[in-house]
């Protein structure tokens, strides 16, 4: 795979009973370009097949080191073997930093940034929030956040910190999910299991953003709202604000995971199409199946494009197409803009027309 950079495993920390937090350095090249809510590959090899997963940076330190979280998903391939394996002093390979899901700060504007996430949908968020609060003074910063257990609670010490230090300036909200007071005649003598949790309680609904954005003092002044988490938090999040007039324009969103589908049968996607792909620096022509997706085609066929997910969430193979006609079977991580602006993901695009060319940049 190309620009592959080899670093080393400084330090890993389990900030929640399913999330590690991993401190990379010693890179063997420069990172250049870091922008606060952007993400590295990880490439790992198991059992002789490759995988590569995009992981959101949540502290970068230029020169020095990187830090991302990674979550335990039951099932996975990936992530359980990074939780239980992955050793201080180990060698791991990563890309580049990457993504579109970041923040602009501008010193002389008075905004407001709502930030709204759900479990390890967080972590991108610990590097774009104090980029705003330092670099944007005049903004101000909500966080809503939604976690299952106090335990849950991820980067609770900054979160606090913040709040204290930037009192007129961030304000931050945490709603449990599963939080229960004890009950019954003898939990008043669990001391260690009684709760001392006084913030907002159950999944994050409309009826808590009404509430958090009334109880917070809005100047009129122009609003962002950037949304990450699993697929169903983020449609309903993206619900609220556009059933309250937010422009598409003034919401950002990272999918964290949606759920794959398998590839229906269709006549549309019957026998070969030419593929063209402008990949690296490299053009590459190639004959290839209608019957997957672009991505897959392209992997079938020795290439190594950049990807992740292969659900349509994350934007990491996303391209822009030159030439011939495609259908997106999912576009959750495409803006209105980029699709307007031929910007496809290949993972979920398959050929309607017998000529496919696509620019990777």
């Amino acid at each position: 795979m190309e620009a592959e950079i080899h670093a080393s495993v400084l330090g890993i920390n389990r900030i929640s009973p399913q999330v590690i937090s991993v401190r990379l350095g010693s890179f063997s090249k420069e990172l250049v370009g870091f922008r606060p809510g952007q993400h590295v590959f990880v490439y790992i090899n198991i059992g002789g097949e490759e995988f590569n997963r995009a992981y959101s940076i949540h502290h970068y330190k230029p020169g020095e080191y990187l830090e991302f979280a990674v979550r335990e998903v039951k099932g996975g391939k990936v992530s359980p073997i990074l939780n239980r394996q992955l050793n201080v002093g180990d060698q791991v390979m990563i890309s580049q930093p990457t993504g579109h899901f970041v923040v602009n700060p501008k010193a002389n504007l008075k905004r407001v940034h709502v930030f709204l996430s759900a479990g390890v949908g967080i972590t991108p968020f610990i590097s774009m929030i104090p980029a705003l609060l330092e670099d944007e003074p005049m903004s101000k910063v909500i966080l809503a956040y939604g976690c299952r257990t106090e335990q849950d609670i991820l980067f609770r010490h900054l979160l606090e910190h913040w709040e204290k230090h930037y009192q007129d300036q961030f304000f931050c909200h945490v709603s449990l999910s599963q939080h229960s007071k004890p009950k019954g005649l003898f939990s008043m003598f669990k001391k260690g299991n009684q709760s001392t949790w006084t913030g907002l309680e159950g999944r994050l609904e409309y009826a808590h953003l009404d509430r958090i954005l009334e109880n917070t003092r809005l100047d009129s002044v122009e609003t962002f709202y950037y949304i990450c988490g699993p697929g169903g938090f983020i449609e309903k999040m993206k619900s609220y604000t556009t059933d309250h007039g937010v422009k598409p324009d003034q919401i950002l969103t990272e999918y964290f995971y949606v759920k794959s589908e398998s590839i229906q049968a269709s006549p549309l996607y019957t026998g070969k199409y030419r593929l063209e792909v402008n990949l690296h620096g490299r053009h590459i022509d190639l004959e290839a199946d209608r019957s997957v997706y672009i991505l897959d085609a392209m992997l079938a066929a020795g290439l190594h494009p950049p990807y992740s997910c292969q659900s349509g969430v994350c934007s990491s193979c996303m391209a822009v197409l030159k030439q011939g006609k495609v259908h997106m079977d999912h576009d959750h991580a495409l803006s209105k803009t980029e699709i307007e602006a031929g910007w496809v993901l290949s993972c979920q695009s398959r050929p309607l027309s017998d000529h496919v060319q696509l620019e990777f940049k």
